[in-house]
């Protein structure tokens, strides 16, 4: 099936949505957003290669989501209010006075960062969506001269890592099949050759 929008119509409709998830400032919203594009991805995506880095943005979202709650729970600045649990703190120098490493985690403290962590994931998920959506080829051809070399580099930026992830998949599985343990030094070299 060949798509007969624009190419810019999925990248501009993410970007429209990522302005509102980053302005709307609620997590609800930011779910029912990335909700809204998971179904929009399955209506309209096709067979195409690139269709498949929606679930890659997924992915990296949700490591996003992860990664920035545990280290706004682990690093920062004390938030008072209701003590869930406590941490050992680690002295830190004189000049960062403010910053801890540790100490008493607290709900606000919890809900702040899971929903910065929640915003953050939303907006790669709705770009993601845009990239599985669109012919990076097609992108291209229509974009202005003034912004080809950005455009080149957004296309080459979002068709890299669903390739990557993809041939990291075929080096484990291969390393599996021939009894070999997993190890990151053991997939780097066949990856990038």
């Amino acid at each position: 099936m060949t798509d007969a929008r624009h190419p810019l119509t999925w990248w501009i409709w993410s970007i429209t949505l990522a302005i509102g998830i980053a302005r709307g400032d609620n997590s609800l919203l930011a779910i029912a957003v990335v909700g809204c594009a998971y179904l929009v991805v399955r209506i309209f995506r096709n067979d195409a290669p690139w269709s498949r880095s929606f679930e890659s943005g997924v992915k990296l979202g949700i490591w996003i989501l992860i990664i920035r709650t545990s280290f706004g729970v682990l690093i920062g600045t004390p938030i008072p209010g209701t003590t869930i649990f406590r941490l050992p703190i680690l002295p830190l120098p004189e000049w960062m006075a403010g910053i801890r490493i540790g100490g008493a985690v607290t709900q606000e403290r919890l809900f702040s960062t899971a929903h910065e962590g929640v915003t953050l994931a939303a907006i790669v998920i709705c770009f993601a969506a845009a990239s599985s959506l669109t012919s990076p080829h097609r992108l291209l051809r229509v974009l202005p001269f003034a912004i080809y070399q950005f455009g080149l580099a957004l296309v080459i930026a979002t068709s890299l890592v669903p390739q990557f992830v993809t041939s990291i998949s075929r080096i484990k599985d291969a390393q599996y099949l021939r009894g070999q343990k997993f190890s990151f030094k053991k997939i780097l070299i066949p990856l990038l050759e």
